[in-house]
């Protein structure tokens, strides 16, 4: 995971979960927590509670899954390439 954090292109947007429920299972330590902190250039620190997390994460979870439909099938990805957005 540092890894990434350091090679992140500024701007990048992290979301971190702070509590062993995470899906990696990792639970980090204080000092590891500091370690990530610094890692990252430009942090915005958002405390976001249980409800709402569950929900982003089905919200994250419906977005990647319709991602993974347009570009896994060509007629899809086609249509999409051709949108003017």
């Amino acid at each position: 995971m540092m890894e990434d954090i350091k090679a992140a292109p500024d701007g990048s947007i992290f979301m971190l979960h702070a509590c062993a429920h995470n899906p990696t299972g990792v639970d980090p330590t204080m000092d590891q927590w500091k370690e990530i902190s610094a890692a990252c250039k430009v942090c915005i620190y958002v405390y976001v509670n249980n409800y709402l997390c569950r929900h982003i994460v089905i919200y994250l979870f419906i977005l990647f899954t319709i991602i993974s439909i347009i570009i896994t099938h060509a007629n899809y990805y086609n249509q999409w390439k051709k949108m003017d957005v």
